[in-house]
Order: structure tokens, then C-alpha cells, then sequence
């Protein structure tokens, strides 16, 4: 049932993912995560690596574009299937086009709760935690924090979205076995799944292979089974 659900919904993932054919050519990752929290499915798929800004202008200019315009043409079917839309990452950094149609997408469809997509533009696991320190270190240094009082609550709240729970199940294409500066903080206690197939091909089967595999693992969570199975 579970692995029907999430294909289900995985559908509406391919009509924003347009770049998906140029993809294959880029030599960065290309990830997505999966997380449920009570009762929603959140995807969050990364497109251009902060990392990525090392690329060459035009490329980075025919992927910003290509998001640009794919987001405009799919707004509508997004909004229609009850998808939220929201992007991670250090924003600023993307064409100015690019950043209002993300926020004009993102205004539509904010009231949508039946799935949310994320899109990890000009993201870096690395970057999120810098950013996460300097937040907490601003809050201490105006008195307002107590820095013996930081614990694991404290770093989840100044994270780009401390309202989105940790991931669940997170998948990588294309054959490479790491992780890749991505959700370094959130995927603690996740299953890691990875697969040759490259993002442009990956389809349904595919993700209902890996999803009733990870309905068959042992959730432990830094306890042991023995700790597990007692519970």
C-alpha cells in the first residue's frame, strides 16, 4: 500500500523535473529524499548544488531557465494534485527570474497539504549547518541564548526548515555510492538506497522496488534490533 501511495504521487514529480534529459550531462549529483510525517509525504529532489555555482555560466544560465520556465508550466498541475512547493537552499544566489517565479509558485500553492515538493537549488548540506551555527551564534552573542542550553531542538529549529521532519528514505541515481553533501543533518537515521539508474530514467517500478525494500527494513534509530524488538 505504502509503495503504492508514494508512486502514485511520484508521478506529479515528473512534469516540474523537466531538466531531468540534460541531467546525465552535469557532473554533479542529482538526489532525492523522501520523508513522511504524519501522514505527508514530502520529496525533496536536489537540482543545483551550491557546489554547482563552480559550473560554467552558460550551464548554469540553461538550468536556471529551463526551472524558470518549467516551473511556470506546471504551477497549475501542481496546485490541481494538491502539491505544496518549496525550495532549500541559499536562494539569493539564483537569477533574479528564476527567484520570482519560484516564490509565485510557492505563494499559489502554500495552502496545499497532500504532498510537498522541495526543491534543493543552490544547496549544500555544509552551507545549511554554517548557516544554522551563524544563526544560533547571533542569537547567543544578543543575550537571547544561553549557549549551554543548545541541544539537538535548538540546531533543528535554525535549519532552512525546521517545520519539515528528519528523512525517512533518501535514494541517489546514477551509480555513485555517497552522499554527497546533501541533508547532512536530516538523514541521521535514514535508509540510504542507491541505484544505477540515472534520474532521467527513473521510473515507478524502480521507486516501488526500493520502497517495498525499505518497508522490509528495521527502523532502529541508534538502538539495537534486540532494543527495537522489545518496544
Amino acid at each position: 500500500a505504502l509503495a503504492a501511495v508514494f508512486c502514485g504521487l511520484f508521478q506529479i514529480l515528473f512534469g516540474i523535473i523537466k531538466l531531468g534529459k540534460y541531467v546525465r550531462y552535469i557532473p554533479y549529483p542529482v538526489l532525492s529524499g523522501f520523508m513522511s510525517g504524519i501522514g505527508v509525504i514530502i520529496i525533496l529532489q536536489q537540482l543545483y548544488p551550491l557546489v554547482g555555482k563552480s559550473a560554467s555560466g552558460s550551464m548554469v544560465d540553461l538550468l536556471m531557465g529551463l526551472l524558470g520556465k518549467a516551473i511556470a508550466e506546471e504551477v497549475d498541475k501542481l496546485h490541481a494534485n494538491g502539491v505544496r512547493l518549496l525550495t532549500t537552499g541559499r536562494m539569493e544566489n539564483l537569477p533574479a527570474d528564476c527567484q520570482v517565479a519560484l516564490q509565485k509558485a510557492m505563494e499559489k500553492t502554500a495552502g496545499n497539504t497532500r504532498l510537498s515538493l522541495v526543491l534543493a537549488l543552490s544547496y549544500s548540506g555544509r552551507a545549511e549547518i554554517t548557516d544554522m551555527a551563524k544563526s544560533i551564534a547571533r542569537q547567543a552573542v544578543a543575550g537571547d541564548l544561553n549557549p549551554d542550553n543548545i541541544d539537538e531542538t535548538t540546531i533543528q529549529r535554525h535549519l532552512y526548515h525546521p517545520e519539515i521532519p528528519d528523512v525517512d528514505l533518501m535514494i541517489r541515481t546514477g551509480g555513485d555510492i555517497r552522499i554527497s553533501n546533501f541533508l547532512l543533518w536530516e538523514i541521521a537515521y535514514a535508509e540510504l538506497f542507491f541505484t544505477p539508474v540515472l534520474w532521467p530514467d527513473f521510473r515507478k517500478d524502480h521507486l516501488r522496488e526500493i520502497v517495498t525494500q525499505f518497508t522490509s527494513r528495521e527502523r532502529r534509530f541508534g538502538k539495537t534490533g534486540e532494543q527495537v524488538r522489545a518496544h
